[in-house]
């Protein structure tokens, strides 16, 4: 995310791809297509959009982080998440997180927060698949 880091568990995350332009798939303006991956075609969300409505700006140090969903019983194992820069580990420990009461809180979002004194945010991936889920048929 251009505004802040993203924070997600390590178990979660499956790929890290270079950027491509996802297929258009129609939908809200945080969906940014589909994109196939082994095969399957797997939607790729913007959550900043998500979150505030705008769409990430463009940049060169875009990313494609592929993430296991939690509700994968629907509609697939895994979506697709537009970031900005290449993931890193971070260990994470109770004197170097805490709450961002300023930091971006929207749709799609569990928590705004500090890690290591700098602004990140822990995705609500059950409110993410709520969204995917209803905008594809059971």
């Amino acid at each position: 995310m251009g505004r802040c880091n993203l924070l997600v568990p390590g178990a979660m995350v499956a790929e890290v791809l270079a950027y491509s332009v996802p297929e258009p798939a129609g939908g809200p303006d945080w969906l940014l297509g589909q994109l196939f991956w082994h095969g399957s075609p797997l939607p790729c969300i913007d959550l900043e959009c998500m979150a505030t409505g705008t769409p990430a700006a463009s940049s060169s140090r875009r990313r494609l982080l592929v993430l296991k969903r939690v509700d994968s019983v629907r509609h697939g194992e895994f979506l697709v998440m537009l970031v900005q820069g290449s993931p890193r580990l971070t260990h994470v420990r109770p004197d170097n997180l805490e709450p961002d009461p300023n930091g971006l809180h929207g749709t799609g979002i569990a928590a705004a927060v500090r890690l290591d004194g700098g602004p990140a945010v822990i995705p609500d991936f059950a409110a993410m698949d709520r969204l995917l889920n209803d905008l594809q048929p059971a």
